[in-house]
């Protein structure tokens, strides 16, 4: 089994978000133990959903092309 860490994740308003590898618990800070499993965390991975929601945005608003 992987050790356990934050997922930080970063959204398209804003909002960062740390989520327990273990449990799937969301928070936002990265504390050194999990609220609520109560694992020990180690380290912070980065997850680049930023770019699937700007993906998706693009989608929606029927932007295809590559301008930027």
């Amino acid at each position: 089994m992987r050790k356990p860490h934050w997922i930080m994740k970063e959204h398209l308003c804003g909002q960062i978000e740390y989520v327990c590898s273990r449990c799937g618990a969301a928070f936002d800070n990265a504390w050194e133990e999990c609220p609520e499993c109560g694992v020990k965390m180690k380290k912070v991975k980065y997850d680049p959903i930023l770019v699937e929601e700007y993906e998706m945005l693009d989608i929606l608003l029927g932007d295809d092309e590559d301008d930027w």
